[in-house]
């Protein structure tokens, strides 16, 4: 369930990575099972994301989302609401998020 989700957060992001080629593949790859959700996250007002640096989802299924633009640390519940804005005027280049295994939020400025 939370890779899945995570997965259909980064595809609405537009955050995807080149097709994987392998020299000599015998089987083929499985076909990712994923759908996308148009308009999935509620921005607050005048919000934007700017260049994602990181997407990550913690025990609560909550998302969180590290851009580079104005509120660069953003948390939405697992149905897109947005909840709250962490960081503000602290990040200017965010690089990566990752969520510990306490839910402790790991990123660097």
């Amino acid at each position: 369930m939370k890779q899945s989700l995570l997965i259909a957060v980064l595809v609405s992001l537009g955050i995807t990575s080149p097709p994987l080629v392998a020299e000599a593949q015998e089987a083929p790859l499985p076909k990712a099972s994923y759908r996308l959700v148009p308009d999935f996250f509620k921005l607050p007002p005048g919000a934007n994301f700017g260049e994602a640096a990181g997407v990550a989802v913690n025990s609560k299924g909550h998302i969180f989302v590290s851009h580079r633009g104005s509120r660069p640390l953003m948390e939405f519940d697992a149905q897109g609401n947005f909840v709250r804005s962490l960081a503000d005027n602290l990040f200017t280049t965010p690089h990566g998020l990752r969520i510990g295994a306490q839910d402790n939020l790991w990123t660097s400025p």
